[in-house]
Order: structure tokens, then sequence, then C-alpha cells
């Protein structure tokens, strides 16, 4: 899997999953290079596309511009501590474009909590009283979102 990341906040560029290979991240005359080797094909080949949007599945595709507009629209954060017992910070590597909207969800997708901040680079946040546990954070700014994953102790 190859991600652009800010301490928790990965963003997933691409994926393979079932087939055996190798990945690498290396530098190759002072150039950043990620190598990706995939072997096997166990399941169909091909592209769709629909209003602007392709889906291909299939061995290794090219990422092409995508990887930039995916990058453009992710905010940076970080949570700390993790885990947490009442509260915990979030600090943004840039301020946000507008006001911050934060929704906490467990790991079934069920909402928990939600609510909204005025745009600044770094927030208290204190969730209601929360069962231990795993949960992702979802957080909106303007065109720009981010997920991060969090563990609770009480």
């Amino acid at each position: 899997m190859l991600t652009a990341s800010m301490g928790q906040s990965p963003v997933m560029l691409r994926q393979s999953t079932g087939a055996s290979g190798a990945s690498a991240a290396m530098q190759v005359d002072g150039h950043p290079l990620f190598v990706q080797q995939s072997v096997g094909q166990a399941s169909v080949i091909g592209s769709y596309r629909n209003t602007g949007t392709t889906v291909r599945q299939g061995f290794l595709q090219p990422l092409g511009g995508h990887a930039q507009q995916i990058k453009d629209r992710t905010l940076q954060a970080i949570a700390f501590p993790d885990p947490f017992v009442s509260s915990f910070m979030l600090r943004f590597d840039a301020l946000p474009e507008g006001p911050v909207t934060l929704e906490l969800v467990d790991l079934t997708g069920r909402h928990i909590w939600s609510s909204s901040y005025a745009a600044a680079l770094e927030l208290f946040i204190q969730p209601p009283q929360l069962a231990a546990g795993s949960y992702l954070l979802r957080i909106r700014s303007g065109a720009r979102s981010a997920t991060l994953h969090l563990q609770h102790q009480p």
C-alpha cells in the first residue's frame, strides 16, 4: 500500500491485495522512488468509467494525476494523546479553510458523536463519555477531509 501521510492521517493512493510480491521505498541518485512488484492475478481485469471517475481492477495501475488531487483534498491532522481518557488535542499542519466538523463513529460505522468548531490550528476535543475501544474521527473543513483512528481508555 502506498500512502501519503503526516502523523496519523494516511491517504491511500494505491493498494494491492490478493497478490504476492513486494514493495519498497528507496532513493536513487537523491530521488525518492516507490517500487512495487505484483505476482499473480486471481480476479477479473478491467476498467469502468462513469462521470469522470475511472475504476480499474487488475494488475498495478498508474497513479496518473489523481494522486495530487487526492493529496490536495486531504486535511493533515494528528490527535494526541492516543489512546485518550476523556479528551484529546487535534492539531492541523495548516489553518483549516473554514469551520471544522468532527464526527466520531465506532468501527461498525455507527454515529457516536459530532460537533463543529471554528477553524484553528489546534482544537481541544472533549467527546461525551465513551466505552473503551477503537473509534474513527472523521474531520471535514471546506473541501478537505481526513479520518483518524483513535483509542479510548476510560
